[in-house]
């Protein structure tokens, strides 16, 4: 079985359910029975109608109770009316597999929680995009969104979103193999939910099927045990049929298939009244299909292959036969209303044409006689525009060639101002070779890189075509390589980069340009000592706002000492005036070696 069963197990069920709903739940019908009920009700029950109408696949319902609701969060300027309402959309849009959609409407929907101060559904909001990411496999952007609701969490002090987020870091953890990490986080959201006294029985299944993944088979089969006795005792039919589905595959992990078979039955009983029996036999017949070919009997395995082959067509043969029946529906009733606007489309233009007609004659007598007089007119205003194009020409040469007279003074400039950086630098080198105190030697020394630094991004603007904005992406890679020639990093040194082609005007790139300075001297000066293969990482990239995260596996930084807001080194405070200065926020952290994550806005 797969280790998302669960989610299988509903939509399948969905497919077989859906075909068998009363008329009741015909939009109209619902519309007249809650059409008295007041705006508050109302909307709570056109939501919750849509979701029962996703989880049947009636999504031309579901497009008419969205119209109601946003009808009603705007009639009542309702933000959170209005984001539940986006909520419920890109819900609809990830169900149909429109990933791109449904972001979008996430992110609405989280920005209008954020302005309504709604910090538990902002939070939602943040966690089903990171969902959505999952399922398209760009774990990246699931992590920064889970991230940014699990920072929300922490800070409202919303313990069971903590732990939410926390199953959901498990889930990443676990698709990148890296199971040590994804049991951490259970770890995590186990102990947060037994704290609270909340449900776990669902993260504690996950942990079952994590441990089974890393390999750690009879774990996993102590887990599932305790889910069995819990769900035997609270009565939790659902759960222990879903465990009687997964056991066995560890079983058969631990050379144990006579065992994994008595589960099995176990399984078939439950699946004989349950409404998902159809999908639970076809998981059935696949996992006993793997136990006799684990007993080495062949022929009866192959029995159960082709029983479970059965039961795999008639749930897909099914699924495309709903499928084309709503297709068919939706089609037909687009074309009946298509065919009824047309024939009043058609009225109402034959009946202007006879407006037209009787005014037409009227109006012809009138416009043959203004004809000629509109004739002179326009040779009058040609003749005019002629002269006018003539000086527009005249002066857009002229503004041609000042323009290319401006670039090349700005050119220039920027070339004047990195030589006399270069004369400064020069200076302040000389100065350090004439001091014999240490400290004053590297305060020079590192005032030297700082107008180096400066001079970099004059030196870039004078060499490109383009004298205000600054290509970051060349201008850190080279400021990065002049460091380690500096530090005598040239060799045996893992430099890592991915910086995005973004391009900064001036009064961005220096302050950005001189906090990549002072970090990666840092790194260099203190990081490494005793490190045999030093690393450094440096990734840029935009996502709203502009991102810079520089790492390296060194021996960290006193993250308290560097958050303490007086007694710092001039860098830092010069790192932390430069950060206000854009707008920005820079963290911290020393798991293995430092990170430093910056992140500003663009404008």
């Amino acid at each position: 079985m797969k280790s998302f069963l669960f989610s299988i197990t509903a939509v399948l069920a969905i497919v077989f359910s859906s075909q068998a709903q009363p008329d009741s739940t015909v939009f109209s019908t619902f519309q007249n029975k809650i059409s008295n009920k007041p705006d508050s009700a109302r909307f709570e029950d056109l939501n919750n109608y849509a979701y029962d109408m996703i989880d049947l696949l009636k999504f031309s319902r579901v497009d008419s109770a969205i119209v109601e609701m946003m009808e009603l969060a705007t009639d009542k300027e309702n933000r959170v009316w209005e984001g539940r309402t986006y909520m419920l959309m890109a819900w609809l849009q990830k169900v149909q597999s429109n990933s791109n959609a449904a972001v979008s409407n996430y992110q609405k929907a989280q920005a209008l929680f954020q302005k309504a101060g709604d910090v538990r559904r902002e939070i939602r909001a943040l966690q089903r995009i990171g969902g959505v990411y999952i399922t398209i496999n760009d774990l990246k952007l699931a992590e920064h969104y889970f991230r940014r609701g699990l920072l929300l969490a922490e800070k409202s002090q919303m313990e069971d979103e903590v732990a939410n987020m926390y199953t959901d870091f498990a889930t990443v953890e676990d698709i990148r193999k890296n199971y040590n990490g994804a049991l951490a986080y259970n770890d995590k959201a186990l102990k947060i939910y037994k704290k609270l006294g909340a449900d776990f029985s669902s993260t504690l299944f996950n942990r079952g099927i994590i441990l089974k993944n890393a390999g750690r088979y009879q774990e996993s089969l102590n887990t599932y045990m305790q889910l069995l006795d819990y769900a035997k005792k609270e009565s939790d039919q659902f759960l222990e049929k879903m465990v009687y589905l997964n056991l066995p595959n560890t079983l058969l992990l631990l050379n144990r298939p006579d065992e994994a078979e008595q589960y099995v039955k176990k399984a078939i009983e439950m699946a004989k009244t349950s409404p998902q029996r159809i999908n639970d036999y076809m998981h059935i017949y696949e996992m006993l299909t793997n136990i006799y070919k684990k007993k080495g009997q062949f022929e009866q395995a192959l029995n159960y292959q082709n029983q479970w082959v059965a039961y795999r067509d008639s749930v897909f043969n099914s699924e495309k036969s709903r499928q084309l029946i709503e297709a068919e529906t939706r089609f037909q009733a687009k074309e009946n209303q298509e065919r009824i606007q047309r024939l009043g489309t058609e009225n109402f233009e034959k009946k202007r044409q006879l407006w037209w007609l009787y005014g037409g004659i009227s109006m012809l007598a009138f416009l043959l006689a203004i004809a000629l007089w509109q004739y002179r007119i326009i040779q009058r205003v040609n003749q005019k525009l002629e002269i006018t194009n003539s000086n527009l020409s005249e002066a857009n040469s002229r503004i041609s060639v000042q323009a290319t007279q401006l670039k090349e003074l700005m050119q220039e400039l920027h070339h004047r101002v990195k030589n006399n950086l270069a004369i400064v630098s020069s200076l302040l080198s000389l100065q350090a070779s004439r001091l014999e105190d240490e400290k004053a030697i590297q305060a020079v020394t590192e005032g030297q890189q700082r107008v180096e630094a400066m001079s970099l991004i004059h030196q870039q603007l004078y060499q490109t075509d383009n004298v205000a904005g600054v290509s970051v992406k060349e201008y850190i890679q080279d400021l990065v390589k002049g460091l380690m020639q500096s530090f005598g990093y040239s060799e045996d040194f893992s430099l890592r980069t991915d910086i995005e082609p973004i391009v900064l005007d001036l009064k961005m790139a220096v302050p950005l340009g001189l906090i990549v300075n002072e970090l990666i001297t840092n790194a260099f000066k203190h990081a490494y000592k005793g490190i045999e293969k030093p690393e450094l990482s440096i990734k840029l990239w935009q996502q709203e706002q502009v991102y810079l995260e520089i790492k390296d596996n060194g021996r960290g930084v006193d993250v308290a000492n560097w958050r303490k807001p007086g007694g710092q080194s001039f860098g830092k405070r010069l790192v932390a005036s430069l950060t206000k200065q854009i707008n920005g926020k820079i963290n911290v952290d020393s798991e293995q070696g430092s990170r430093f994550l910056l992140n500003f806005p663009l404008a």
